[in-house]
């Protein structure tokens, strides 16, 4: 299966040090992927507590920058 997106949900705001712009804290709560074959499947990897709206975001993926060989391991469902 091919990972499509990041299910992300809001998960508090800060504010940024250097512009002093209130930004919003996400957190990767799954995947959505694709068998190729037109359907789609959600991988929950944990649940939102608390103050949970009930909305999921879904993001692009980024590409990964070099960060193999420096203690980082390659997660199953990223390639």
């Amino acid at each position: 299966m091919k990972v499509i997106k990041k299910l992300m949900v809001a998960s508090g705001e800060y504010t940024d040090k250097q512009t002093g712009e209130t930004k919003t804290n996400w957190l990767k709560i799954g995947v959505l992927q694709s068998d190729g074959n037109g359907k789609y499947k959600v991988k929950l990897d944990s649940i939102p507590v608390g103050e949970f709206s009930g909305w999921v975001e879904c993001f692009d993926i980024e590409p990964r920058q070099g960060g193999e060989g420096r203690g980082q391991s390659k997660m199953a469902g990223w390639d």
